[in-house]
């Protein structure tokens, strides 16, 4: 519980500090987590990145779900959380990078296709050239089939940046599905699943 406060503080903090590039007032709660997480093959898969881990909550949860020889790298962009996942995750392929730069990272470290890209980043506060740098740095680093998992909260889904993203990943990817509203997360928020990305066949 401590910990949970701290990181809680942190994520205020940070917010008032960098509001546009952290786009969350809180870390994702555990509903969110598991949503977010949810039927994306983690359990089975042979590589895996996360996008924006910030504290790690969702990392914890897929270090917890993935098998022990499945390679997993996490791209965080903000120093300052860097340094904790360096102390919280000592064995974590952890990149201080930019997540438009997702492929690069894979082709330079020799992973395999990734069966999912789970992500933390505020999409909906990007502006339209950011939204695609990321997604297409995604879609060539995932496989034909693979999953592609973010989240929106329900007041800037409705914005037109959020609006914008959701056509977006429409248009990346063949199937896109979203969660109903995760009302116990703080904002409330949904979760995009997509999979299948288009041309990849």
């Amino acid at each position: 519980m401590a910990s949970q406060l701290t990181d809680y503080l942190r994520f205020v903090l940070r917010f008032c500090l960098k509001p546009k590039v952290l786009g969350a007032i809180a870390p994702s709660s555990r509903f969110l987590v598991a949503e977010l997480t949810r039927d994306v093959g983690i359990e089975t898969a042979q590589s895996l990145a996360e996008l924006g881990p910030g504290t790690g909550v969702v990392t914890q949860r897929i270090i917890e779900k993935k098998k022990e020889q499945c390679s997993f790298v996490a791209v965080e962009k903000d120093e300052h959380w860097v340094r904790l996942l360096d102390k919280r995750y000592a064995e974590l392929d952890l990149v201080h990078g930019d997540a438009a730069q997702l492929d690069e990272y894979a082709l330079t470290k020799g992973l395999k296709p990734f069966d999912a890209v789970i992500c933390g980043l505020p999409f909906t506060v990007f502006s339209e050239d950011l939204q695609r740098s990321i997604l297409d740095s995604v879609s060539k680093s995932i496989a034909a089939d693979g999953f592609f998992t973010t989240f929106a909260y329900v007041h800037g889904r409705e914005m037109p940046a959020g609006k914008r993203f959701h056509r977006l990943l429409e248009s990346y990817f063949d199937q896109v599905e979203v969660s109903q509203v995760i009302w116990r997360n703080t904002p409330p928020a949904v979760v995009y699943r997509a999979c299948s990305v288009k041309g990849s066949d």
